[in-house]
């Protein structure tokens, strides 16, 4: 179920910005080729990465426990979203550059992409809940 959510949620992105895409089960099918969502793809392995550096990251914030709780939380939607990201940018290459080009090397180092965009999420939602880092547990 998450492949075909993250799957849904990538065709919805891309055709946001334009490009005209399809989901059929968990391919997205866009103008000049087609993005096989797989299981590694779905968003699960991030989702338990992000978990974990949830978890981490608010053992180092000063903050009541209930913004931490709510730090921690906020690591599924941006484990997701991120994820999400992954997806519809690597169907805007395919789109783009050809189907060839969104495979491979690129499609492998897109993963530090859901890891980039992630932790910068989090940071965001540390300072929307004011929770500061603690200097004395660096």
């Amino acid at each position: 179920k998450l492949k075909i959510m993250a799957t849904q949620a990538a065709v919805f992105l891309v055709n946001l910005i334009g490009i005209e895409a399809v989901r059929a089960g968990s391919a997205i099918n866009y103008p000049g080729g087609q993005l096989m969502v797989g299981d590694p793809c779905s968003g699960l392995r991030s989702l338990i990465t992000f978990l974990a550096l949830g978890a981490l990251f608010t053992q180092f914030t000063n903050a009541s426990a209930l913004r931490r709780g709510t730090l921690f939380i906020s690591t599924i939607p941006i484990a997701l979203f991120s994820n999400f990201i992954r997806l519809a940018f690597l169907v805007l290459v395919g789109f783009i550059y050809g189907e060839k080009a969104a495979t491979g090397f690129l499609h492998d180092s897109s993963g530090l992409l859901v890891f980039v965009l992630g932790f910068f999420g989090l940071v965001m939602v540390s300072k929307v809940l004011r929770c500061r880092l603690c200097a004395e547990t660096i």
